[in-house]
């Protein structure tokens, strides 16, 4: 396992991160150490929710159950690789959603308007600058055995990371 200041807390530019990183991602070492370090995780996860709070993010959730809107997301499955100068990473998440709107006292029991968690899988590009491009964002829904699939991307569009130095 080597030991480098990348990630959360480092001191170091992402930009110098990322030629560090190169220089090890061969070793059995590499995703291990990209996971401990949690790298880029709450830029891609902030990425991902602002996303789905979108027009195209809002409209493939109001395809699954309307009136409902983006709360929080986790990832998980975090596949790390370097092309180039590209941080590239695939994984998982879930999505958790929550009715919009105010909801009667008597009504908040009823299961169409308690919080719901919606799946899918992603693809994210990351360059030395930080800026962040979603090449592939799909979304599952799996209710009563039936399976609701959508893509909101192939179509890659920037978006800004946050930039944490």
């Amino acid at each position: 396992f080597f030991e480098f200041p990348v990630g959360k807390g480092s001191q170091i530019s992402f930009s110098e991160q990322l030629q560090i990183l190169k220089l090890y991602q061969h070793s059995d070492d590499f995703q291990s150490t990209c996971q401990k370090w949690e790298l880029m995780k709450n830029e891609i996860q902030n990425s991902l929710l602002n996303e789905f709070l979108t027009e195209t993010g809002q409209y493939e959730i109001d395809f699954r159950p309307p009136y409902y809107i983006a709360k929080e997301i986790s990832l998980s499955d975090l596949n790390y690789e370097i092309k180039e100068d590209i941080l590239c990473v695939d994984g998982d998440y879930d999505l958790k959603i929550k009715f919009h709107g105010e909801v009667p006292e008597n009504l908040k029991e009823e299961p169409h308007v308690k919080d719901r968690v919606l799946s899918g899988s992603f693809g994210i590009k990351i360059d030395p600058n930080k800026v962040i491009t979603i090449p592939h964002l799909n979304i599952i829904q799996i209710e009563d055995g039936v399976v609701y699939a959508g893509t909101l991307k192939p179509l890659a569009r920037l978006i800004p990371a946050f930039r944490i130095n």
